[in-house]
Order: structure tokens, then C-alpha cells, then sequence
């Protein structure tokens, strides 16, 4: 081996070719993520910096993180955050890790019930915050919004409060325990939009998941029941109690789930405009309806 210091550079091809034979899915992002951790600076930087010789401890510190990832823990959880609809999220072991396909939930949601940025003090519940990201990118698009958070999880809770205290919104996102709309039952108050990432995940699939999920990501936050729609079934069965007349339910879904869920929420017979939309993949990702507005 050379005697040579290692730079930016010679790690990051190093790692790259390691992870790679790891069968890793981003080797080369992954080693800039990580390497640009440990050196407290961000990946353009690693190439600005690509000769500079690097310490010992700095080396060590970043093989450590290497070997961790090689074995499957999450970047997201070696770093302690996540980007999320241009928002920097704590992450950690007690909440699922956000993902982009909850960005375009995220996304739907502002182009249907406010296409052109409304300014009004909208009143959202959110089933299943985990780290907040949900709420929090909604309270940063609609300034006069207010949240109900609510999670199961204390762990995930923990994770939303600092979150929620970071980005400055603990006035307006306020962070509940328990399951669904238990704790808003008597809060007397009806919602302009009730959303959720809620579990989804089928028992027979769970097995298979990826080891980076299945094995590092909350059960609670997976599982879905036997067909993965248990938790998606009770939301929709309960939300019209806490809908404003004319609110909206969104929620995500799984990819094979997109059929069975708009035939769950028409056979509800309590909503209108019931719409089943795509991810940049084509796979069904996001479920809206509609509780009817009150008649002229």
C-alpha cells in the first residue's frame, strides 16, 4: 500500500470501486455524501479540495463510515440527515428515512388545493408525521397554515421536535401521540386537508424488501397488514369525520395499490374527485378525494 496520503480524490475512487463490488445502487454518491460529512464541507467541495492531503483521523473516522454502509445502514442515518423538498430534515433510526416519491405527494397537494400559492390560514392533519417533512414542507409553502402532527412513535416524534424547532415552525406545526385521529378527536376541529404516508407495505412483501429498509427502517412505518392496505382503509373510513365540507384527503400509496385504492375510496360513497395519480416512474404513488362541498 502507498505510503502517500489520501486525498479527496483518491478516496472517493477508492470507494467507489468498493461499494460498487458491494453492489450498492450510487457507490460514487454515497462516497461523496459520506467523505463530505466527515470533512464538514459539501460534495463540490470535495473537488475543489480533490489534492489536499488528509488526516489520519479524518481517514479513520471515514472508513468507519464506509464499513457501515457496506453492511447496509442508510447514508441518511451515517450523516443524521436528509434533503426533503428542499428542506434539510434530521433523520434517524426511530422514522422513516423521506423519500422523493413523498415529495410528489407533497407536490400534488399544493397544485390541487392551492394551484396559485393561496395565502389563507389553511388547517391540516397530518397521520404518521415521522420526521415531520410532511408538515413541515406544507408549513413552509401555506405561511398561515397550521398542523396537527400526530405519530404513534415517541421516537418519531423526538425526531419531527427537532426538526420542527429548526426550521422555526414550532407556533404553527404542532406534534401529537397516537394512532390516527385519536389525538384530535376532541380537539372540535375540522380540517381543510387530512394526509398521510401511512404504512403500506404487505405482510408477504416485507420479507423482500430491501436490506436497507427491512432491516433499518421502523416496522410501525412499513407495515401495512396482510394486503397493505389496513392502515390506508381505516384513514379513509374516518377522515369525512374530520374533513371540512369541500376538504381533501391525500395519501401515498404503493406502486400495485393504485386500483384497489380508488375502488376503496368510491365504494366509500363519501367523496367526490377521486384521483389516483403516477410517480416519474409511471407506478401509482398518490391518492386524493374529495368531500363534497355543501350544496347551493
Amino acid at each position: 500500500m502507498s505510503s502517500e496520503p489520501h486525498t479527496p480524490l483518491s478516496l472517493v475512487k477508492l470507494t467507489q470501486s468498493y461499494f460498487t463490488g458491494k453492489g450498492l445502487a450510487s457507490p460514487r454518491v454515497d462516497a461523496e455524501i459520506l467523505l463530505a460529512h466527515v470533512l464538514g464541507c459539501k460534495r463540490l467541495d470535495l473537488y475543489l479540495r480533490h489534492d489536499e492531503p488528509l488526516l489520519d483521523e479524518q481517514v479513520a473516522r471515514f472508513r468507519e463510515f464506509v464499513r457501515r454502509r457496506a453492511a447496509g445502514e442508510p447514508v441518511q442515518h451515517l450523516t443524521g440527515e436528509q434533503e426533503f423538498y428542499a428542506l434539510t430534515l434530521q433523520v434517524g433510526k426511530g422514522a422513516l428515512i423521506p423519500r422523493p416519491e413523498t415529495e410528489i405527494l407533497v407536490e400534488t397537494i399544493f397544485k390541487t388545493v392551492a394551484p396559485e400559492g393561496d395565502g389563507r390560514p389553511w388547517r391540516v392533519c397530518e397521520l404518521g408525521t415521522g420526521t415531520g417533512a410532511i408538515a413541515i414542507a406544507l408549513a413552509k409553502g401555506w405561511p398561515k397554515a397550521t398542523v396537527q402532527a400526530v405519530d404513534l412513535s415517541f421516537d418519531a416524534l423526538e425526531t419531527a421536535k427537532g426538526n420542527v424547532a429548526y426550521h422555526s415552525l414550532a407556533e404553527r406545526v404542532k406534534l401529537l401521540q397516537g394512532d390516527l385521529f385519536e389525538p384530535v378527536h376532541d380537539l372540535g376541529e375540522a380540517f381543510d386537508l387530512v394526509v398521510s404516508n401511512p404504512p403500506y407495505v404487505s405482510a408477504s412483501e416485507l420479507p423482500d424488501l430491501d436490506p436497507e429498509v427491512r432491516d433499518y427502517e421502523p416496522r410501525l412505518a412499513l407495515d401495512g397488514g396482510t394486503d397493505g392496505l389496513d392502515v390506508i382503509r381505516a384513514i379513509a373510513r374516518q377522515a369525512p369525520s374530520y374533513l371540512k365540507v369541500g376538504g381533501w384527503l391525500f395519501l401515498e400509496i404503493g406502486g400495485s395499490q393504485g386500483e384497489a385504492v380508488q375502488q376503496l375510496l368510491q365504494r366509500a360513497g363519501v367523496y367526490e374527485e377521486v384521483r389516483i395519480l403516477q410517480d416519474l416512474a409511471g407506478r401509482p404513488r398518490v391518492a386524493g378525494a374529495r368531500k363534497p362541498p355543501a350544496s347551493l
